[in-house]
């Protein structure tokens, strides 16, 4: 188990109504302190969305850069490039202006699916997490 704190920034643009919710894009950027809060990352890209009732599915894609190699030498995932893709999904519940949210993570080069397109990247098996957090919608 490892800590990460993150906080994430995205703005939703309604795309289309279906289904009785509403499917919602827009962009985002992030900011995390990873490996147990000691390796900062910075990360931005396109989150796509379906809200319905209180309920929130959301898929994110994007670019991510570390300033050391995640899970550097020492660390259990070691040899992690600092440039990867920055891949996830959650479920979050509305509560007023607040949400919880569940979901799962991942950052690699892609090269295990094909997708070593920038070979800067070099060899990265990826990082993967589950996380539980609360958010503030403004």
């Amino acid at each position: 188990v490892s800590t990460r704190v993150e906080v994430l920034v995205g703005r939703w643009v309604p795309l289309k109504g279906t289904g009785g919710g509403v499917l919602v894009s827009g962009p985002y950027a992030k900011g995390a302190l990873l490996d147990g809060g000691h390796e900062p990352q910075i990360a931005g890209g396109a989150m796509v969305g379906y809200r319905f009732a209180r309920y929130e599915l959301v898929v994110n894609v994007g670019l991510a850069y570390a300033t050391e190699g995640i899970g550097s030498p020492g660390y259990v995932d070691s040899y992690q490039t600092k440039t990867t893709y920055d891949l996830g999904f959650s479920l979050r519940y509305d509560i007023n202006q607040y949400y919880f949210s569940v979901g799962y993570k991942h950052n690699s080069n892609g090269e295990d699916v094909g997708l070593n397109f920038y070979g800067g990247k070099e060899h990265n098996p990826g990082i993967d997490g589950v996380f539980v957090g609360v958010g503030i919608r403004f």
